[in-house]
């Protein structure tokens, strides 16, 4: 898998109030970075008024909001714990959930934004891995669980 992860991608104790105030910040480090266009962060927020992205896990909830590959320039996954949870709404359904932790993804093409999004589903489920980002106070330290836990699955092609 190319590396997505990096610690300069990764804020903890983030203090926004919103989901749309996290997205903003998570996609100006991405911005920052390189990563992605000046598109991006709107892209994202356009998205996640249709098609919302809030997962309620046990024992918090995560979000994993994401957008069309035209906005990215390289692949990425920006993180974001927060300080307070923020409401997102609701994956696949009606309502909104508190969420606690962000992966904010910028992946540069179709393929690759199902596996990940399979293997971050994945990844997510497992409470301890993610209970661990959550009260860790290091980028490295969530750097490592993250490299450990998320892998990304080359799709075959189809011709």
């Amino acid at each position: 898998m190319p590396n997505c992860f990096s610690t300069d991608l990764i804020l903890i104790n983030m203090d926004s109030t919103t989901a749309e105030q996290a997205i903003r910040a998570l996609s100006c480090r991405l911005e920052e970075q390189g990563y992605v266009k000046p598109t991006f962060c709107n892209a994202v927020l356009d998205r996640e008024k249709i098609y919302h992205t809030g997962l309620p896990l046990d024992p918090m909830g995560v979000a994993i909001p994401h957008t069309d590959p035209k906005h990215v320039n390289h692949m990425a996954i920006a993180l974001g714990v927060l300080r307070s949870p923020v409401k997102f709404g609701l994956m696949g359904g009606e309502g909104e959930i508190d969420v606690d932790v962000i992966f904010l993804m910028a992946l540069d093409n179709c393929k690759t934004q199902i596996s990940m999004l399979q293997s971050l589903a994945d990844f997510v489920c497992q409470d301890e891995s993610i209970s661990r980002i959550r009260t860790s106070q290091e980028e490295k330290t969530i750097l490592e669980i993250m490299e450990k836990g998320i892998s990304l699955k080359q799709q075959p092609d189809i011709n």
